[in-house]
Formats: C-alpha cells, structure tokens, sequence
C-alpha cells in the first residue's frame, strides 16, 4: 500500500471520528490532530453509560499510532471493524487497552508494536484473523525491557502470517511468563513450503515464560498432517516452532514430542 493511500485512509478514519464526535455534541477544533481525539472521546456526555456510536468504523488501522501521550485506551464500538493493524503502534506510554469487539477482524499486524509499557495483552476474538505479523514487536530502538507481563491465548485458526509475532531485536521480554499460544495454529496454512517463515511462530525472546505456558502453546498447534491431508496421500511441509534453548529446557522430551507429532520442527 502506497503512502498516499496510507494517508487517505486515516483522513477518511479521522473524518468518520469527527462526525460522530460532532453527532454527540462534541466540538472539534479544525486543527484538532488524531492525538487529540482519546481526550475528545471521553469528554462525551452521555446518559446511562453508553460510549460513542462508532458502528459506521470499518477500519481502526493506525487509529493511535505513534500517540506518545495515551496511556489508556478509550473504550469504543468495534464491532464493525476490520482491520486494527498497526492501531497502538509506537505509543510507548501504552498501559491498558479494553477488550474491544474485534469478532469481524482479519489483521493484527503491529497492533502493540513498541508498546513496550502495556502488561496485560486485552482478550480477544481473533477467529477471523489471518495476518498477526509484529504484533508484539519492539524494534532494536527500543531498548527497555518491556513490561508485558501476559498474553492470553487468541484464535489462530485462519492464520496465514504469524511472522515476528512477538518479537524482540535487543533484550527479552524479561517479565512475559504467560503466553497462552496461538489456538489451532497451522488449520489455515495453505502454502506448500517446509519451514515457511511466515508461518513461523518463534519465541526466543521469551525466556521466562513458565513450563504451564510451553505447555499450552504446544498443546494449542493444530495438526499439520491433517492440514495437507498426509493421511491421504498428502504431503507434510513441516513447519517452525522455535523456543531456544532457554525454553526447551524446560520441557519433557514427551512434551517436545506433542509438537512434533503434529508436524512441527522444534527447536
């Protein structure tokens, strides 16, 4: 996608913000920027509770991006939404992202790239996921030990690109010691390639991750000899889980066996 279409997109999202803030009574500055919004968000006035009508949304992509001053996440409707990728990216002050609606979405690339403040990854629906690249990645930039401290476990059954999912260039993530896996990874492959990097799911950076956390993760692959049919004459194009030295030794060589039964490499 081409810059100048980058741009048009997030002009399009910061009018349909705008419009439905105004909707609400909400005065908009003209010069008012995208970093703007969050406090314009809560300063609505609603009775009973009820948050910003945003069902028109279908694209939350780059919606905070490099906002260095939020530090939690307004709560809105997503419903509708589609594609949330690169939404928090670079907003290192990042703490506390509500669990949105996101049953509808497809791509997570860079949500929380360098969101090196965030501890606890928000719950959710990713069944209809398929792109979940960078999603916890810190470039070698950034050079903190990271407070995220837990990720659940989120649908991986249509995935295609799970590429530098939780990567780190410099350092680990020193407090990450549960990741719940990505469930039914490997159901969705459909590319015919042994070791394909996109479909890699490496963890080496996560070091102080418990032995209930290995275990989980290599509970949660899905069955490669059933995605490319081997019991029917298909062929297995074994693909990566790679954990380091570090984790592996926390694992049995029954456990280890669990993934490789099911057509993964570990390493």
């Amino acid at each position: 996608m081409s810059i100048e279409t980058e741009i048009a997109r997030l002009n399009n999202a910061k009018e349909a913000i705008k419009t439905s803030l105004t909707e609400k009574g909400v005065t908009v500055p003209e010069n008012a920027k995208i970093d703007d919004y969050p406090d314009l968000i809560d300063s609505i006035e609603t009775e009973g509770g009820s948050e910003l009508d945003t069902t028109q949304f279908r694209n939350c992509s780059t919606l905070f991006s490099g906002n260095t001053d939020i530090i939690n996440a307004p709560l809105f409707d997503t419903s509708n939404c589609v594609k949330f990728n690169s939404m928090f990216s670079g907003c290192s002050k990042l703490e506390y992202v509500p669990d949105y609606n996101t049953s509808k979405g497809t791509d997570f690339s860079y949500m929380f790239s360098m969101c090196t403040k965030l501890k606890h990854a928000p719950n959710f629906d990713t069944s209809n996921a398929t792109n979940f690249s960078n999603m916890f990645s810190a470039t070698s930039s950034n050079t903190s030990a990271g407070d995220l401290e837990y990720v659940p476990e989120y649908d991986a059954s249509k995935a295609k690109n799970i590429n530098d999912f939780i990567k780190r260039s410099t350092n680990s993530w020193s407090k990450l010691t549960y990741f719940g896996g990505l469930k039914n990874l490997g159901k969705g492959f459909t590319q015919k390639t042994v070791a394909y990097n996109n479909y890699k799911l490496n963890l080496t950076n996560c070091t102080y991750l418990s032995h209930e956390s290995l275990v989980d993760i290599i509970n949660n692959l899905y069955d490669l000899n059933l995605t490319y049919n081997v019991e029917n004459g298909g062929t297995l194009y074994a693909q990566s889980l790679v954990l380091g030295v570090t984790n592996l030794a926390k694992l049995t060589e029954e456990e280890i066996a669990i993934a490789t039964s099911k057509g993964w490499n570990v390493t």
